[in-house]
């Protein structure tokens, strides 16, 4: 059977309303805590069983799956724990933004799934992967207390400044986030993009 793709099947979501729906959800199932714990969201939000499936990168080129019938997110479990969390966050965005899509399209076992994607216009997937990376990104390093974990880092900051006078915000970055990557329980490029999206002033934080 043919299955017709049109352009508008995922949701247009701006950068703005995706930082909404991942504060949302992490304000109304966890808290301000940090780091966030993703696990417990996924089932105080959706009640959805976190289910490890060994050699599911090899199988699907991907760390985790949201479920056809939305009840489980699948991962693999070889991957390093800050991968998972990621990856993790990263279906909840699916949940959040694509519950019909998915639920509509994944219907079959993980090779159908893939065999689906194959068809699929890329540019339609690609918008629906580039939500979810921006929303599991969001829910696991907010905003707030990004800026409040660089204020700590004030002198340090100075001090790099005072040898390097001339760095440049993405220098900058590069500096800040192995210092701050762990205490959000991330990696230090998902750390790094989220200086780079938010576009925080160092100097003002704001």
């Amino acid at each position: 059977m043919t299955v017709l793709f049109p352009p508008d099947m995922i949701p247009f979501w701006e950068a703005e309303g995706i930082a909404k729906a991942a504060d949302e959800l992490r304000q109304k199932h966890f808290g301000p805590t940090i780091p966030v714990d993703v696990d417990l969201i996924a089932e105080r939000a959706f009640g959805l069983d976190l289910v490890p499936v060994n050699d599911l990168k090899r199988q699907v080129n991907a760390d985790a799956f949201l479920s056809g019938d939305l009840k489980s997110i699948c991962y693999d479990p070889a991957q390093p724990n800050i991968r998972i969390r990621f990856s993790i966050a990263h279906e909840l965005g699916h949940r959040v933004l694509h519950a019909n899509v998915i639920e509509r399209l994944r219907t079959g076992s993980f090779d159908a799934w893939q065999e689906m994607l194959e068809e699929m216009p890329g540019s339609i997937w690609g918008r629906a992967e580039w939500q979810a990376r921006t929303f599991g990104a969001q829910l696991l390093v907010p905003r707030a207390a990004l800026i409040q974990h660089i204020s700590l880092l004030r002198s340090k900051i100075q001090a790099a400044l005072e040898l390097v006078p001339n760095i440049t915000p993405q220098e900058l970055y590069e500096y800040l986030a192995p210092r701050i990557s762990r205490t959000f329980d991330v990696s230090d490029a998902v750390l790094k993009a989220r200086l780079s999206e938010e576009k925080i002033d160092i100097f003002t934080l704001s």
